[in-house]
This record gives structure tokens, sequence and C-alpha cells, in this order.
């Protein structure tokens, strides 16, 4: 079965931070978001000095020629290559003017194997590109490899700082390098995530004013044939699910320019610690706040059926406020728990994942109505 990734992209490096020739940042490809055929990493970079003739700014894989993707300064031009099924070091030689010292850039890499295109843009303007000529036969190599900034095998790194280092999973538009380049350095506390539903891609979380839609628990919208996963039988066993006769404000609703479906990852403590998510690991202690009411998401007891609603932070007891992110799965996706509680999860409430179903708590099985993806939102 052919694997559907979702767009996510992750920020690896915000405020800037300094390296050395033989310094590096590494970032383990568990740790990235999923990639299928194409890529894009984007960055801001400060060079003190040129370290040699042909440095290294990025390279991803296991040694020199498994580089997919990579960017070094080359005769103090950028000089991008990646690793292709009939060659293991293609790419763009020496694009664009030199690099100057002491002087911020903006730098994307996008790379794309449906579109057999690698591009560079410098400062938001395109600058560079290279084409696979044989496009039925010609194919990019990408690898499990780590991710380096800075030194890597056999070539140094750059002497400079480097900032708002993003690695996303599919191939920039030049609308999105720009939108990228003015997104300039951006706060810890104005990240925001898209909570989107694994079962349909187009819904995510969000909060909703509407009420309850108690036509959806009972109407064909509720066709327990619709399941295609053996991990919901314990559904098809029951007529119905309990229902709370009080309405459910989260609901599933299409995402796009909805600040209501914008959530801003809090933890308890305090520290904005966002790379958390770029791991594997579960993340406990969390408040999920919503962006478009500036309330946390709250659940009343932790019991099958029980909805989910919203509270001022302010008012909030932390026994109902606080939840665990599930572990990262392979296609990237995530669950959804009551704080250390990895028994029941948010869920999408109906068979048919539509605009404007419920989300409540069901007790646990794994499939797609309980998985989501964390999207980070590109600032205006």
């Amino acid at each position: 079965m052919e694997k559907f990734i979702i767009r996510e992209w992750a920020e690896l490096i915000s405020k800037p931070i300094t390296l050395g020739a033989r310094e590096q940042e590494v970032f383990n490809h568990s740790d990235l978001p999923v990639v299928k055929d194409e890529l894009s990493i984007t960055l801001r970079l400060k060079l003190q000095d040129y370290t040699s003739s042909c440095f290294t700014i990025f390279h991803k894989g296991t040694d020199d020629l498994i580089r997919t993707p990579g960017l070094w300064l080359s005769e103090n031009k950028l000089h991008a290559r990646f690793t292709g099924n009939w060659d293991n070091n293609e790419g763009i030689m020496r694009v664009g003017d030199e690099l100057l010292l002491q002087k911020w850039y903006h730098i994307a890499y996008t790379l794309s194997d449906p579109e057999k295109r690698l591009d560079i843009y410098v400062n938001g303007e395109w600058v560079g590109y290279y084409s696979i000529q044989d496009v039925k036969k010609q194919r990019v190599i990408f690898n499990d490899g780590p991710l380096y900034i800075g030194q890597a095998f056999s070539r140094d790194g750059f002497n400079g700082e480097i900032s708002n280092v993003r690695y996303f999973n599919w191939r920039l538009t030049p609308e999105e390098v720009k939108k990228d380049l003015s997104a300039g350095l951006r706060k810890n506390e104005d990240i925001f995530y898209y909570i989107v539903s694994k079962g349909n891609p187009v819904l995510g979380l969000s909060f909703d004013d509407e009420g309850s839609d108690e036509e959806n628990l009972d109407d064909e919208n509720f066709d327990v044939e619709s399941f295609d996963d053996e991990s919901f039988d314990d559904k098809k066993i029951d007529d119905k699910k309990v229902v709370d006769d009080s309405a459910s404000i989260l609901k599933l609703r299409s995402f796009k320019n909805n600040t209501k479906a914008q959530w801003k990852v809090q933890r308890i403590n305090n520290s904005d610690d966002y790379s958390l998510l770029t791991g594997n690991s579960p993340v406990r202690d969390v408040v999920l706040i919503n962006k478009g009411t500036g309330k946390a998401m709250k659940y009343r007891n932790q019991e099958r059926g029980t909805e989910i609603t919203q509270v001022d932070l302010a008012e909030a007891d932390n026994n109902c406020i606080l939840w665990t992110i599930g572990s990262k799965q392979n296609d990237g996706t995530r669950s959804i728990h009551p704080n250390k509680n990895e028994r029941i999860s948010l869920d999408g409430w109906t068979a048919k994942l539509v605009d404007g179903c419920e989300v409540r708590f069901f007790p646990t099985h794994g499939g797609s109505n309980q998985l989501w993806t964390f999207q980070q939102v590109l600032s205006d």
C-alpha cells in the first residue's frame, strides 16, 4: 500500500547559534518530518570568515557521497547537491553571487523527485536550478541518515552564525519561500500547530460555538461499514456510543485560515520546548491553547464519551487541562490522551470523518480516527 504523507515541517534551530569549522549540530532521521519524494530546507546564515575553499552548510546522509540533501559553499558560492540512482553527486555547481562576510542571508533549498528538479533561492530570489533530464529512468535517492548542520564527514563546516533552520517534507513554491523569508526570526511563543486528522487530512481539531450536531450520532454518517481498519471492531459491536447531552465544542473543521483550528503547545512549567514534538517520545504535562479563543482545551473526566470543551487558563484546574501527546508513529502521526492515561484517546466521533463531527474520548485502539499530525502554521 502506498504511504500517504501529510505536509509537516519543523524548526530545528530557532535563535542564532555560532558554529566553528569543526563543530556541528546533528538531527537524527527519526526526529525529522517524514519524507516521501520531496523536501525543502530554509535557513539564515551569516559567515565570519571563509574556512576553506569548500565547506559544509548542511549534509544529510551516512557518508560523503550519500548527500540528499546537501549544501556547501564552494569558492564562496552556493554548491547544492543530491544523490541520484545514476550519479551519487548531482546538482548545482557554484550558483549565484559570492556570499559576503558579516551579512545575513536567507537561503532556501527545494528538491522534488516528481518535479525532477532542485532549486536554490537567496533572500527570496530564485538564483539557480538543476533539472533531471531522463525523467523516466533517473530519480532522486532520499536516505535515512542524520542531518548535519556544519562539519560533516571529510568536510569542515562554516565559521559563523545560523538560525531559523526549517525542514519541510514538501517542495516549497516560490511564494512559500518568500513567506518563509518574511517570517523573520520568530519567537517560540508565536508557534502554533494545526492538529490534523489522519482519517481526513483536510480537517483539524477546532473549537466550535455551534453546539452539538446530535444528528451526527445516528444518521448515515455513523455507518459502521465505512470503517476500513479492524482496529475499529469494538465500535462495531456497540449499537450507539454513550452520549453526553451537553454540547461539545471540539469538532473537526476545515483548518485552512481558521484561527480556531490553531493550537499552541505549552508545557506546565512554562518552558516552550517545541523541539520535543520533532522527537519520537510521548510529550506529557502539556496544555493545548487555542489561538482563536485564547482558551485551553479541557475535559471533565477521563471516561468514554466525555466531551471536550474550553476554559480560561486563570480558572483552570490542572487535572482537567493537562494532556499527553503520544509517541510519534512511522507516518508522523500521534495520538492525544488525557495526561498520563494512554488507555483513552481523542477520537473522531462518527464513522465518516466529515466537517462538523465531534471529537470526544474513546478507548484507545490506534485507528485513523485517533491519530493526528501536528503541522506548524506558517506565519503570515
